[in-house]
């Protein structure tokens, strides 16, 4: 009987539903690690297949002072729901539910659609110079954000104070492909989405705020394709400052708004303001929840990092340079910055660039847009 009561405890710490595995006390060895699942209401998992009546969820999870970590980092959830075939796909104890918000949607928005009245909290950045890149003195710089030389922003630029969110971007385009919409929740990122869904993002959200559109996007979801309206790109890179509606910022952008007037590669302590592998637990987190910078951005550096306009890293020189840009249609690459929640301390930088394929989403790469200021 004994047995039968610890066995049932087992089993009730494994139905717990939070972001924690079976957390039964054990013993293990340093840097050992081994597969966790979470069930609940009778989920069962025989190989890759699953038979689910509720949540379920599987991962990882390492040894740390000679116990179990007590979580499960990188979740995957067995499927999404598919609308109208009857069947909980999701493991969630629903059927068919959420169809069009969740589980897939249309791409494009109606042009003739009405404004839903979308919110977004935007931060006004002030056109000036700073130095881009990595200082000499700066014992982690890293060569390809070197030399740091003078940069001129000429035009004012309103910013995303916050990541978009997964509420945001279902309500305008009308599905959600984020990895963590169910173990994070709708105030968190969006992430697991291409350069080119940004981009349609930007679209969707110039349309309901009656600006003009800066993109020319086909397809749907994840075979979203965009390129940039001849009228904004062209002969002259620089035309892309010129629209007025939203857009992905430019690494020149991006990096003057997130120093927040600072010389440093990390505006603050990074406890206090990023989250990163150190105190993530491995996910991202609500946006908005840690310290801004001088300006008013939060979460520029960790969560998820940042899709941004340049395809490609340009060269650093120790020449100034005013509103530089580097794009090319030609290019598969897109510019990221930031650092998400699974970057380390010394990869969660203001300076730090990457490049990445502008159709892989992936589960730390999200977004926040900018708008060029309409001059007075």
């Amino acid at each position: 009987m004994r047995n039968l009561s610890l066995l049932f405890l087992f089993f009730a710490c494994c139905a717990l539903w939070f972001p924690l595995a079976c957390t039964e006390e054990s013993t293990c060895k340093e840097g050992e690690s081994r597969i966790c699942y979470n069930n609940l209401a009778g989920c069962t998992k025989t190989g890759d297949t699953y038979t689910c009546k509720g949540l379920c969820q599987t991962g990882t999870e390492s040894c740390k002072d000679g116990k179990w970590s007590g979580f499960c980092a990188l979740e995957k959830w067995p499927k999404q729901e598919v609308c109208d075939n009857g069947q909980d796909d999701d493991c969630d104890g629903k059927t068919d539910e959420a169809c069009g918000t969740s589980d897939g949607g249309p791409q494009e928005f109606d042009p003739d659609r009405p404004p839903i009245g979308l919110a977004v909290k935007e931060v006004l950045i002030k056109a000036g110079d700073f130095q881009m890149g990595d200082l000499d003195s700066d014992p982690q710089a890293n060569p390809n954000s070197q030399p740091s030389h003078k940069v001129t922003i000429t035009r004012d630029f309103y910013m995303h104070a916050y990541e978009v969110k997964q509420s945001e971007f279902s309500a305008l385009m009308g599905y959600n492909n984020a990895s963590f919409q169910k173990t994070c929740g709708s105030q968190c990122p969006i992430e697991n989405v291409t350069w080119h869904e940004a981009l349609a993002y930007a679209n969707a959200l110039s349309h309901e705020k009656r600006l003009p559109v800066c993109f020319s996007c086909t397809g749907a979801g994840q075979e979203t394709t965009c390129q940039v309206l001849p009228e904004y790109g062209g002969k002259d890179p620089k035309n892309y400052y010129t629209c007025p509606g939203y857009r992905l910022p430019t690494e020149a952008e991006w990096e003057f708004a997130a120093r927040g007037g600072t010389t440093e590669a990390q505006y603050g302590t990074l406890g206090s303001i990023a989250w990163y592998a150190d105190n993530s637990l491995l996910r991202p987190h609500p946006v908005g929840q840690l310290v801004a910078n001088a300006f008013g951005l939060y979460d520029v550096l960790g969560n998820v990092t940042e899709w941004l306009f340049d395809s490609t890293l340009r060269t650093y020189t120790s020449n100034a340079e005013t509103d530089p840009i580097s794009f090319g249609t030609d290019s598969g690459s897109r510019a990221t910055r930031g650092g998400g929640w699974i970057n380390a301390a010394g990869s969660t930088r203001v300076t730090l660039r990457y490049a990445y394929p502008a159709d892989k989403p992936d589960v730390d790469r999200g977004f926040r847009l900018v708008r060029t200021a309409p001059a007075n």
